[in-house]
């Protein structure tokens, strides 16, 4: 007999074992609920660097900064675009992109590949529009962001520059 309780006393041990078991069972599979949640879910990382876009010729070659998303899920991701958002809002200028043809967007990528967006870093001469973060969008129409550091909006600063002494000079070059 299973009762709860009898006429003249408290709970038996089969009610405490019972409940024991009942509470072990829901605590686990709600930790398993989470962590397939977890493990389903798209997770995009996205890295930043500024770098330089060789072209098919000299004067195709820029200072860009490099946006790589690399997908850490377990699910494929497609991703549509990219865009930065800068100290004066968001910008995305598909003039500012630069990309190679075989990594057009959209693109879908499967776990651990990635996608790269270039932006050109005369784009960034001015310093109203030095960017703030950078952000990726998939398919779903959900962004991932990450914030560029003081560091790196130093680097693009002196890059810019840099490119605008050397167009200056060869502009003064040709005359």
């Amino acid at each position: 007999m299973l009762a709860a309780t009898t006429a003249s006393g408290p709970p038996s041990w089969v009610t405490y074992t019972a409940i024991a078991v009942a509470a072990y069972g829901a605590g686990l599979s709600t930790l398993l609920a989470i962590h397939q949640f977890r493990r389903e879910r798209r997770r995009i990382h996205i890295s930043i660097r500024p770098t330089f876009w060789v072209g098919e010729s000299a004067e195709k070659s820029y200072e860009v900064l490099e946006v790589q998303a690399v997908n850490d899920g377990h699910r494929p991701v497609e991703i549509r675009q990219a865009g930065v958002v800068t100290i004066r809002g968001t910008i995305y200028h598909p003039s500012w992109v630069v990309l190679d043809e075989s990594r057009k967007a959209p693109r879908l990528i499967a776990d651990g590949e990635s996608v790269v967006f270039h932006f050109k870093v005369e784009s960034f001469e001015d310093s109203n529009y030095l960017p703030k973060s950078v952000w990726v969008q998939d398919y779903a129409g959900r962004h991932y962001k990450k914030r560029c550091g003081r560091k790196l909006r130093g680097q693009l600063e002196d890059l810019a520059s840099a490119g605008e002494t050397r167009r200056e000079t060869a502009a003064e070059s040709k005359a």
